[in-house]
């Protein structure tokens, strides 16, 4: 990849030799973020920063590159592979370096379970008091053997413990225990204390990151929930004898998620992510029905998978954003049940003042129809059927 891309610069310019290219496949997989080093820039990108990296082809098999005068095209291809690997490499490096589980690891801590060739991610837990057992909350590998704390012969592999959650005693100082931080925080930007609502609302966590969000116990900000009252208004904000006419230019929800600052350290982040995508995303029915027929035969339940797996569902599952007359209210509810909630921690509210001020802007949006789906136009297609769960 990059040492290549230098080599052969060194041969065009006749300049070099070009030192400190660093593989990023190499790097990521080192960090256990990757299974294959040999992974593309774009699919890397994908991958780990959940951004698109547009590859022109043209402008990648063109031979004009060794010319004096670069086309802009030439240049913005240029500009977003070099960009995209610097925020890569800055991800990847904020990580902190895996290490081996003690006898003095914390409970609660997250941590991965090696292959046997300390190759590979076989599944993502937590550790359990008392730190000789761990809650498990994601497989990757069904077969991989578990070292255990029991006796016989019997070398049980993942698959035998049926789907997760489940708790699993197993030696702690296996070399194939890693502390790291697989919980799906935005982690690309550590420094930060805060983050854009889209780095919750498409990923897993452990059921840790659950123990301490409680929204019926949580207590309310009054000077937060006046300003949601202030601000927000009435959830019956449309006006019946206006007829929205429904705009074929909308708003990217993308956009509308990373406009939402949410402090990482709030208990209930999760949670108002996950209660928002749900009230702005409504599942197809048939394909929803299709879901749930094939979860009930695994034993499993819709709303287990949105909270743990919701990324597998919205693989398998056309989804759409209704008309604003139903989701101006939908999301209303959301942001004025969740907004003032404080923090048992901190005691504050999950909204601050700056977050109210943006989250009436996205009502606004939703009043006039820019978050709707445009009416008769299809938004998805079929890529193919997932013979691992029953074909869907």
């Amino acid at each position: 990849m990059v040492n290549a891309d230098l080599r052969q610069l060194e041969t065009l310019s006749g300049k070099g030799p070009f030192w400190g290219g660093l593989e990023l496949g190499t790097f990521a997989k080192q960090q256990f973020l990757i299974s294959d080093a040999r992974i593309s820039l774009s699919d890397l990108t994908a991958a780990l920063l959940q951004k698109c990296l547009p590859k022109n082809q043209t402008e990648c098999i063109s031979t004009n590159w060794v010319d004096n005068e670069l086309s802009k095209g030439q240049f913005d291809y240029a500009a977003r592979d070099a960009y995209a690997s610097l925020m890569l490499f800055h991800m990847i490096d904020s990580i902190p370096i895996p290490k081996p589980v003690t006898s003095i690891t914390p409970s609660e801590t997250p941590v991965i379970i090696l292959t046997d060739d300390k190759k590979k991610v076989a599944a993502c837990g937590v550790l359990s008091p008392p730190r000789t057992a761990i809650s498990m909350v994601l497989m990757f590998h069904h077969g991989a053997i578990m070292k255990l704390h029991a006796t016989g012969t019997t070398k049980p592999t993942l698959h035998d413990f049926g789907e997760v959650p489940f708790d699993m005693s197993i030696i702690i100082h296996s070399s194939a225990l890693i502390i790291h931080p697989f919980s799906g925080t935005d982690i690309s930007n550590s420094k930060s204390d805060e983050d854009t609502l889209g780095a919750l609302i498409d990923s897993s966590f452990p059921q840790s990151e659950f123990m301490s969000a409680d929204i019926e116990s949580a207590d309310k900000d009054e000077a937060s929930a006046q300003i949601s009252r202030d601000s927000l208004g009435s959830r019956d904000g449309l006006n019946p004898s206006v007829q929205v006419i429904q705009s074929r230019v909308v708003k990217d929800p993308f956009h509308v998620f990373h406009m939402i600052y949410i402090s990482r350290t709030h208990a209930l982040r999760i949670l108002f992510a996950q209660a928002l995508r749900d009230a702005m995303f409504i599942p197809h029915p048939e394909d929803k029905r299709r879901v749930l027929d094939w979860l009930k035969v695994k034993g499993l339940t819709w709303e287990f998978m949105l909270q743990y797996k919701s990324h597998w569902v919205w693989r398998h599952v056309r989804c759409t954003i209704p008309p604003a007359e139903h989701l101006y209210p939908a999301i209303h509810d959301v942001f004025s049940k969740y907004g003032p909630l404080k923090d048992a921690k901190t005691g504050l509210p999950l909204f601050s003042s700056s977050t109210w001020k943006t989250v009436k802007n996205i009502l606004e949006l939703a009043r006039n129809g820019y978050l709707s789906d445009p009416p008769d136009i299809s938004l998805h297609y079929c890529v193919g059927l997932d013979y691992q769960a029953g074909g869907l």
